[in-house]
């Protein structure tokens, strides 16, 4: 059997020339990205601010209501030096629940 060999920084390397190139083929310059403070939000910001340039990412937050580690996110926007925005879907949330009476059918089953 043949020895597995891994380097990630070729791999991470390989991914940041993925990305540019893929930037050239379709026309943008710029990303607005999810970033929920776990390893794979972290990991796409870092690799799309390699590839794009910081000044070109845009990290946004989307807690549902009071969200106890928000404060994960806000520190990896810090860490990768991008701009970033807390957005926070609890009132929408609720609302679409509304709307769509599933506020009423997890009543009527509980």
């Amino acid at each position: 059997m043949q020895a597995y060999s891994f380097c990630a920084e070729t791999v991470r390397d390989n991914l940041i020339a993925a990305l540019k190139k893929l930037a050239k083929e379709q026309g943008f310059t710029k990303v607005v990205i999810g970033i929920s403070g776990g390893k794979d939000s972290t990991v796409a910001a870092a690799l799309c601010a390699r590839a794009l340039g910081r000044e070109n990412v845009y990290g946004v937050m989307m807690p549902d209501g009071v969200q106890s580690d928000i404060s994960d996110s806000v520190r990896v926007c810090e860490a990768l030096g991008i701009n970033s925005r807390t957005i926070n879907i609890g009132p929408i949330h609720t609302a679409l629940r509304e709307a769509t009476d599933q506020l009423a059918c997890t009543a009527k089953e509980g």
